[in-house]
């Protein structure tokens, strides 16, 4: 498994849309929120690599917040491509311990029901009828062979 610092404004951004929707945005606001999350992956990246925060190789190989602010991304982003930006951050970001982290803990409640209202408007369904488990095993087939992230 590898890890890697995300800086896409596009992910964050999605991420903290979704959180938007779900009324779980439990953060003082929008732009702090997107701080959380970049030093969280960024935690995530050091526990994977066993970096030390001040030492040479810290200082060489993690990059500065990259100033992101938050703007909302509307309908101009499918729940898909929502979906695919809140996995991305979640994979990137569960290395170590930071997978029990309050802040990963609401993205990844997020992302579970992201994939329950795209399997819904797949299946025709109530997004509440479908399990977290259920929904994905629905969506994951979609995206290999629909291209779903184009």
């Amino acid at each position: 498994m590898s890890c890697y610092i995300c800086t896409s404004p596009r992910t964050y951004n999605a991420i903290i849309d979704v959180l938007a929707e779900e009324d779980t945005l439990n953060i003082l606001n929008a732009d702090e929120g997107i701080k959380r999350l970049f030093a969280l992956n960024v935690r995530s990246y050091c526990e994977r690599y066993n970096i030390e925060e001040g030492t040479e190789e810290y200082k060489k190989d993690i990059p500065d917040f990259p100033g992101i602010k938050y703007e909302t991304l509307g309908d101009q982003y499918t729940l898909a491509e929502k979906l695919k930006a809140v996995d991305c951050w979640l994979y990137q970001s569960c290395e170590g311990t930071c997978d029990q982290d309050p802040d990963f803990i609401v993205v990844q409640k997020a992302c579970d029901h992201v994939y329950q209202l795209v399997a819904a408007k797949k299946t025709g369904r109530n997004p509440n009828e479908i399990s977290p488990d259920e929904a994905r095993r629905i969506v994951r087939p979609m995206q290999e062979k629909h291209n779903l992230w184009e």
